[in-house]
């Protein structure tokens, strides 16, 4: 699996709320979950606290807010091989405020 940033975070002065764009690549996937943070958590399952994403989960651009008030954010990307149990990996990404 792979988690990129696709488009940062352009924070300009005065600017207090973006978007950024990530992407992912995973393969036999049947869902994907993801979670944002200002704290890194690679031990978290985003399918207890974050959202559900309606995409291919085998592969996407999403776009995701992100706050100029935070040096960085951490997205938790997770993916599951089987609805409601399965195995699945998990990603973070560290995204800087540009």
């Amino acid at each position: 699996s792979t988690f990129t940033v696709a488009k940062a975070p352009a924070c300009g002065a005065g600017t207090t709320a973006v978007t950024a764009q990530l992407m992912w690549t995973a393969k036999n996937a049947v869902e994907v979950w993801i979670e944002g943070s200002t704290i890194a958590n690679p031990g978290a399952d985003p399918r207890t606290t974050g959202d559900r994403l309606n995409v291919n989960p085998n592969g996407a651009t999403i776009t995701v807010n992100f706050d100029c008030a935070n040096a960085e954010y951490y997205y938790n990307l997770t993916v599951y091989n089987k609805f409601n149990g399965g195995t699945h990996s998990g990603i973070v990404l560290q995204v800087p405020k540009s």
